[in-house]
Order: C-alpha cells, then sequence, then structure tokens
C-alpha cells in the first residue's frame, strides 16, 4: 500500500511543473496570483472596498505579474 501511494505521489509531482507551465501559457497564474492578493487583502473588509482599491493593488503588485514580483523580492535588501 505504502509503494503505490509514493508512487502515485511522485507521479503528482513530477507533473507540478507542467501544470504551472501549462497555466502560465493561458494567463492563469497571475489570475489566480491576483484573486490570493485580493482574498487575503479582503480579510474584515468589504469587497466593494477591496474592488475599488483594485487599481492600487495591480500597481502595487506590478500588474498581478508574479514573475515580475517575485524577481523584485528577490532585488530587496535583507533587514
Amino acid at each position: 500500500m505504502r509503494n503505490n501511494t509514493v508512487s502515485r505521489l511522485k507521479t503528482t509531482t513530477d507533473n507540478i511543473p507542467a501544470f504551472i507551465a501549462t497555466l502560465n501559457n493561458n494567463g492563469m497564474v497571475n489570475g489566480l496570483f491576483e484573486r490570493l492578493v485580493l482574498e487575503i487583502n479582503q480579510a474584515g473588509l468589504s469587497w466593494t472596498l477591496i474592488l475599488k482599491k483594485r487599481q492600487a493593488f495591480q500597481t502595487a503588485y506590478k500588474g498581478f505579474d508574479i514573475d515580475t514580483v517575485a524577481i523584485g523580492l528577490r532585488l530587496q535588501p535583507d533587514g
């Protein structure tokens, strides 16, 4: 039983880069990133307010381009 589970997990994790690449090609990763950012910031606030501020979030998160945001985080000095 355990070997079967390990085998299925390995097969699943081996396909993650291909799955993410497919999402990226369809522009879905950035859409998911936008949704995640908005959901996190919505906690305790109304969706009306969040959606009114969407343009500000879009500016702050570089158009919700996850690769650009990731590069920016890597370039920030520690501390």
